[in-house]
C-alpha cells in the first residue's frame, strides 16, 4: 500500500512480565518465556499481550530477542488467528497490518519450533501513520518520482508467501533508468515485468546494504509492472520507498 508521509513513532518501554499483560500502542513491553509460562498446541512456551486498536488502524508489532528465535501470532477481538511470523527481521517477528475491526488484540510471543524456548525478548506496538490505498490496489510511478508505501497483511501475496505491492511504469521517452527499492524494515526484493506478466529484471542486494536497486534499458510508451516484495518465502511487512531516476550519463 502507498503512502506519502514518513513513519515516526517515539516508543517507551516498560519494564514487565509480559505474560497476560496490556500493550499499548507507542510503547514497548519487556518479557521473559521461562517454564512456569503457559505452553502451546505446538509445544514452546507462550506469553499473551493484549491492546486494542480502532477499526482501519494500522500498526506494527515487532518481537526481537537475543535468546530465542521469535515467534509471535496475532489474534483478533473473537480470538481467531489473523497472521503469524518468525523471520522478518533475522531471526526477530515483525508483522505490520491494518485492524479490520476495533476491538481487543492478542499478541502470543513464543518461539519457533516444538522444543521449549526460554529467555528475555523485547516487545514493540507503533502506529503506521498515513492513508493508503486497498490491499491489491496498483497505482503508477513516472521517471523523477518516488513513492512511499508498506507491505502489511493483507497484501497480494506471491507464490511462497512473500506479500507485493504493484506499480505501473510507462516512460515517455526511451533510456536507462535507475530504481530503488530501500526499506529499513524488511530485506527489499524488486522485479520488473512486462505488461503480459513475464519477468524483464530483478535485483535483491544491488543497492546499499540489503536494498535493491536495478538498470533498466526502458523502451518509450511500453508498459512495465514494478513489483515490490521482500526476499525469501516469509510474509515480511514494512514501510518502503520506491524511486525510479533517469540513469547517469556514461563516458
Amino acid at each position: 500500500m502507498r503512502h506519502k508521509l514518513p513513519l515516526f513513532v517515539a516508543l517507551l518501554t516498560l519494564s514487565a512480565c509480559a505474560r497476560n499483560a496490556d500493550l499499548q500502542v507507542g510503547q514497548a513491553v519487556d518479557g521473559r518465556l521461562e517454564s512456569s509460562d503457559a505452553v502451546s498446541s505446538e509445544g514452546p512456551y507462550q506469553d499473551r499481550l493484549t491492546f486494542d486498536a480502532t477499526a482501519n488502524q494500522r500498526l506494527r508489532i515487532e518481537m526481537t530477542s537475543d535468546s530465542v528465535d521469535a515467534l509471535m501470532r496475532l489474534l483478533g477481538p473473537d480470538g481467531a488467528v489473523i497472521t503469524a511470523n518468525d523471520d522478518a527481521l533475522g531471526r526477530n517477528a515483525a508483522i505490520t497490518f491494518k485492524a479490520p475491526a476495533a476491538g481487543r488484540y492478542t499478541v502470543v510471543a513464543t518461539s519457533y519450533g516444538t522444543s521449549p524456548a526460554t529467555g528475555p525478548y523485547h516487545v514493540t506496538l507503533a502506529e503506521v501513520p498515513g492513508q493508503f490505498a486497498d490491499p491489491g490496489a496498483s497505482a503508477a510511478i513516472a521517471v523523477g518520482e518516488s513513492e512511499d508505501g508498506v507491505l502489511e497483511v493483507g497484501d497480494s501475496s506471491i507464490e511462497g508467501g512473500a506479500y507485493f505491492d504493484r506499480f505501473d511504469f510507462r516512460p515517455t521517452a526511451a533510456g536507462n533508468v535507475v530504481i530503488d527499492l530501500t526499506s529499513t524494515q524488511f530485506d527489499p526484493y524488486l522485479v520488473v515485468r512486462d505488461s503480459a506478466g513475464v519477468d524483464v529484471a530483478s535485483d535483491d542486494d544491488s543497492g546499499e546494504g540489503t536494498n535493491a536497486q536495478l538498470t533498466l534499458t526502458a523502451e518509450a510508451g511500453k508498459l512495465y509492472r514494478l513489483v515490490v516484495t521482500s526476499f525469501g518465502s516469509a510474509a515480511k511487512s514494512g514501510v518502503y520507498r520506491l524511486a525510479v531516476a533517469t540513469a547517469p550519463a556514461t563516458r
